[in-house]
């Protein structure tokens, strides 16, 4: 069977006469587009895969436009690829860029606490508190807030609450 794909291969006349010629595989005799078909549902299939684990999550929307356009050029070669070589040597779109949302249940705990506090009740810090109190509540409501940026938030704001010092007689 080899020996014959060879001849054929050999005496075709177009690249569509050599896709066409049966050559022997792991399933029988196939055809070049045949098994560069096959090699392109699959890297895709693997692809979509991956995909469906990485939606599991929740993204910034930069982050996650940045990672789609990967991702649909990816595709994109995989479609324009004329060989399985040419397939299998496509990567998978990267995920590096993609930032996870920020958690932000420890910073609207904070965030509740330091609202408890009395300006009257401090002889010194508010100010600083209270600038960290106005820019922890930007974070909080900035959905598209990366952990770090929400981190950094909460511990500028305890850190604040911290350093604040009580008038005379408030406990």
């Amino acid at each position: 069977a080899v020996n014959n794909a060879k001849e054929e291969v050999n005496s075709a006349e177009s690249a569509e006469e050599v896709k066409a010629v049966r050559i022997p595989s792991a399933e029988g005799l196939v055809t070049l587009k045949e098994e560069l078909a096959a090699a392109k549902a699959e890297k895709k299939a693997q692809i979509e895969e991956r995909n469906n684990q990485l939606f599991l999550m929740s993204y910034t929307p930069s982050s996650f436009e940045a990672y789609r356009r990967g991702y649909r050029e990816t595709m994109q070669s995989i479609d324009a690829a004329t060989t399985v070589e040419e397939v299998n040597a496509i990567p998978f779109p990267s995920e590096s860029m993609l930032v996870l949302i920020g958690d932000k249940g420890a910073l609207r705990e904070a965030i509740t606490l330091a609202e408890t506090k009395n300006q009257d009740h401090y002889i010194e810090g508010w100010d600083e508190f209270f600038n960290a109190l106005r820019a922890a509540k930007q974070v909080e409501g900035d959905w598209n807030a990366a952990q770090g940026k929400v981190d950094n938030a909460l511990a500028y704001l305890n850190d604040r609450m911290t350093r604040l010092v009580l008038k005379d007689g408030y406990a």
